[in-house]
């Protein structure tokens, strides 16, 4: 597994739009604020170059197309597994040739609304360790359980139809090992947190076998 951290701060020179699908410069256009839509275009150009140098391919060659719940994929090779997501000016993008995987970065910040969401999202063990956590520490506490499972449910590519209040993913910033039911089956998976830098938390999870080895 490969992990970046890409600053999105500042607009890609034009020559690096050459990689870009017609989809992409297209929904780039219809952003209202321009700082979205240079967030999105760094991202995409971020993701197209690192998919292309890790592959060895033209990243213009590159034919990226959504699954069944909209995860994203490469057409012609989907047994590279990548991962992005993005919180203001930070991108976190992983690519895994291994299993799949999936990614989550966010801004520390105050959250006004932790504790009604943690109600809703959380499960009754994380709710209380989330709870019990210093008020100073508290916003750091609710994006760790979060971006933890956000991670764990773009790494099983289901969308919305498992719900985050479903899988348990602990507090603990360490790597931790799940199993999640679906309707037909049960995905393990292993999630750890990371911090990329000061100001951002993030985390990344990858599918495993039921026996396979352990640790991210």
């Amino acid at each position: 597994m490969h992990l970046w951290v890409h600053s999105l701060a500042t607009l890609p020179e034009p020559g690096r739009f050459a990689c870009l699908s017609a989809g992409e410069l297209t929904r780039a256009g219809r952003f209202a604020f321009e700082r979205d839509r240079r967030r999105y275009l760094a991202a995409r150009c971020a993701l197209r170059e690192r998919l292309a140098q890790h592959i060895g391919v033209a990243a213009m060659s590159l034919r990226i197309v959504e699954g069944p719940f909209g995860k994203p994929c490469l057409a012609e090779a989907p047994a590279h597994h990548f991962n992005v997501s993005h919180s203001e000016d930070v991108a976190l993008i992983g690519i895994s040739d291994a299993s799949e995987i999936g990614v989550d970065i966010e801004m520390l910040r105050p959250i006004s609304d932790a504790v009604s969401l943690a109600q809703s999202h959380f499960t009754p063990s994380e709710l209380a360790s989330y709870m019990a956590s210093d008020d100073g520490s508290r916003d750091a506490a609710f994006l760790c359980v979060w971006t933890r499972k956000e991670a764990c449910l773009k790494a099983i590519g289901t969308g919305l139809s498992v719900a985050p209040s479903e899988i348990d993913v602990g507090l603990g910033h360490g790597l931790a090992r799940l199993c999640i039911e679906l309707p037909a089956a049960r995905i393990h998976v292993e999630v750890r947190s990371l911090a990329p830098s000061a100001t951002t938390l993030g985390a990344v999870a990858r599918v495993v076998e039921p026996n396979g080895p352990a640790g991210v």
